[in-house]
C-alpha cells in the first residue's frame, strides 16, 4: 500500500514539476490572450451567472496562474458577491471582499482578505478552485498542501469549477482517496464538463 501511494505521490510531483515549467515559459502576450478567453468563458457561465455569491482565488502572477484578478472585478462590477480563502492552520476559511483593496499579501506570498473582512459561510456558492493539472473526468493535481481537499470534504455541495490552460490537461490523472473532483474545466478554447 505504501508502495502504490509513494508511487502516485512521486507521479503527482512530476505533473506539478512539469506544467510548473510550462507554465513559466509561457510568452506574456499569449498568456493575456488566453486569460481574456478564459474570463469570457466564467462570466458567461450558467452556474456563475445564476449565482449571487462565487468562491475564488486570488491568482499568483509570478507563477504564471490564469488570471483571476480580472474576474473577481468583473464579477464585483456586476453585482456579485465575491469571497476568497484565507489560510488558518491547516484550512481555508472564505471572505467576502468588496474591491482588491481589501487584500494583502500573506506570509506564503498569496493574496489573502484583511483581517477587517467578513467570514462567510455557504455551501451551495459554486466555488473557482487553483490547480495545476487535470484530466477529463475532473481528477486535479494541485500545489500539494491539501487545503482545497480538505474544504470540499467538508462541504461537498459547491459546484466546483478549474480555470486552466490546455497544457494543464492530461490523459489520466492519479489519484488518491482524499483528492476531490471538479466539476467543470474552463479552458481558453474550450469547456470540459466532468460530471
Amino acid at each position: 500500500m505504501d508502495f502504490i501511494k509513494n508511487n502516485i505521490s512521486s507521479s503527482k510531483n512530476k505533473v506539478r514539476k512539469d506544467i510548473k515549467l510550462k507554465r513559466s515559459q509561457l510568452i506574456a502576450e499569449d498568456k493575456l490572450k488566453k486569460d481574456k478567453l478564459i474570463l469570457s468563458k466564467v462570466l458567461s457561465d450558467k452556474i456563475i451567472i445564476e449565482a449571487p455569491l462565487i468562491y475564488l482565488y486570488a491568482s499568483i502572477d509570478e507563477k504564471g496562474e490564469v488570471g483571476t484578478k480580472d474576474i473577481i472585478k468583473e464579477l464585483l462590477k456586476s453585482g456579485k458577491q465575491v469571497a476568497l480563502p484565507k489560510v488558518s492552520g491547516n484550512d481555508i476559511i472564505f471572505y467576502l471582499i468588496y474591491d482588491m483593496e481589501n487584500l494583502e499579501k500573506s506570509h506564503m506570498n498569496i493574496l489573502e482578505p484583511k483581517e477587517y473582512c467578513k467570514k462567510i459561510e455557504c455551501k451551495y456558492a459554486p466555488i473557482i478552485i487553483p490547480g495545476l493539472a487535470f484530466d477529463r473526468l475532473g481528477n486535479r493535481i494541485g500545489y500539494g498542501g491539501g487545503f482545497y481537499d480538505r474544504f470540499l470534504k467538508k462541504e461537498p455541495i459547491h459546484k466546483k469549477i478549474a480555470l486552466a490552460y490546455d497544457f494543464q490537461i492530461y490523459e489520466t490523472i492519479e489519484t488518491e482517496k482524499f483528492d476531490i473532483k471538479v466539476d467543470k474545466i474552463i479552458l481558453d478554447k474550450e469547456v470540459i464538463f466532468c460530471e
